[in-house]
């Protein structure tokens, strides 16, 4: 599926679908089916897990929030996030040093995004794995819709590493 959106004269949100039936892009110049789910043999599969932020990056700052830094480097993350602002249509920005956020650390969840087969053999419960997104068809029109738990939800980051002095207070970008 396809999403657009758009805000009426009243500045409400309206998102519209519509039915992709193949990928193209340059690179491939053989278009790719669209609609997997869709497809008889995949009705055993319950669902697709996707993540674009478990790299090296997640693992050093879970590392640093853990204690495990160095004390001659600060971690700083940079990015966009989920804007939970009624009628928002796209994302929030943030920055942080990481290991310096009140309360927060950052999890595995954080970053994951469960698509769920409307058509599985086996259905996956929504609740499976509790604290990701999950995205699935919504009753009555189909329209794709995605359940995000409470908190923060990155989209996209980088984690830049700083050479601090250890005899100078480390400063922040």
């Amino acid at each position: 599926m396809d999403q657009t959106f758009s805000h009426d004269e009243a500045g409400n949100l309206a998102v519209s679908q519509h039915e992709l039936t193949e990928h193209r892009w340059s690179a491939r110049p053989k278009p790719l089916p669209s609609g997997l789910f869709k497809r008889p043999e995949a009705a055993p599969l319950a669902g697709v897990l996707f993540s674009n932020s478990h790299t090296i990056g997640k693992l050093n700052r879970i590392g640093v929030e853990q204690g495990l830094g160095n004390n001659e480097t600060k971690l700083v993350r940079i990015g966009t996030c989920y804007d939970y602002t009624p009628k928002s249509a796209g994302p929030a920005k943030f920055a942080y040093v990481v290991g310096e956020r009140d309360g927060e650390q950052e999890t595995f969840a954080e970053g994951l995004t469960l698509f769920l087969n409307p058509w599985a053999t086996n259905p996956l419960d929504p609740e499976a794995l509790p604290g990701i997104v999950v995205t699935a068809p919504r009753d009555g029109d189909g329209l794709l819709e995605s359940t995000f738990p409470t908190g923060f939800r990155p989209f996209t980051s980088k984690t830049m590493v700083l050479e601090v002095s250890s005899d100078e207070p480390a400063t922040g970008a």
